[in-house]
């Protein structure tokens, strides 16, 4: 049996409704797993205007990978920088999704190749994600990519302040 070609293309507005239903699979599988905090009623029309916003910016880009003419996953990115703090450009992974099935079948490296050819276009000297530090195989993804841990996040949650006694 032969394996499906894979596609991987620049999104066009068109194609935003499949990006943000990539993304919500994104945000079932990993956000909601993994940070009680993430608003489960996230409004569908904030998330389109935010696709809109990186599939038409000039500093944004959104890809999606195609078998056939089914989307089967998509990354999102934008540069920032330079700035006084760090004088150079940087390109931002911002999401990434693959579908289950594809998994473990180049999509996701593909995805990112493709990033790394439009970052290198845009002037950026890095490419940067963040990962939830749960999400092993997202970590373990990005490394084979050549990504290396750069900064650390660590959070802690405030308690509830104990209430007043009358």
């Amino acid at each position: 049996m032969t394996t499906p070609a894979i596609m991987i293309r620049t999104a066009t507005t068109s194609d935003v409704p499949a990006i943000v239903a990539l993304n919500d699979g994104l945000f079932e599988e990993d956000a909601y797993q993994r940070d009680p905090t993430v608003n489960r009623e996230r409004d569908s029309a904030e998330s389109i205007e935010h696709f809109m916003k990186l599939v038409t910016g000039e500093a944004s880009t959104c890809l999606l990978a195609f078998v056939d003419s089914t989307p089967v996953g998509y990354l999102a990115g934008y540069t920032s920088g330079p700035n006084s703090f760090r004088p150079i450009k940087i390109a931002r992974l911002e999401s990434i999704f693959v579908n289950g099935e594809w998994r473990s079948r180049n999509v996701g490296a593909r995805l990112h190749q493709e990033l790394a050819r439009w970052a290198q276009a845009q002037g950026a000297e890095r490419i940067a994600v963040s990962a939830y530090a749960a999400n092993l195989r997202a970590i373990a993804f990005y490394e084979r990519q050549g990504f290396t841990p750069y900064t650390l996040t660590l959070e802690h949650a405030i308690p509830s302040p104990e209430p007043a006694r009358s």
